[in-house]
């Protein structure tokens, strides 16, 4: 079977793009998502960088609001 016109998708219909732009691009796109959500938990203080002590705030918060529901 030929794909006709369709030279720059993949058989899943993703588009290809070189190596090194992709996982840039989601690496970018991680590291914005992390700041907002450390500016998230704690709007008062500058957001942070360190994804582990982000990922740890996120937990003990959810932990906390789990409490609070039960």
């Amino acid at each position: 079977m030929r794909n006709i016109g369709i030279s720059s998708t993949s058989t899943r219909g993703r588009r290809r793009s070189p190596r090194g732009y992709s996982s840039t691009l989601a690496e970018s796109m991680r590291s914005t998502r992390f700041s907002q959500l450390s500016s998230v938990l704690d709007p008062d203080k500058p957001p942070r960088s360190d994804k582990v002590s982000i990922l740890g705030d996120a937990a003990r918060l959810l932990m906390q609001l789990k409490t609070k529901a039960e």
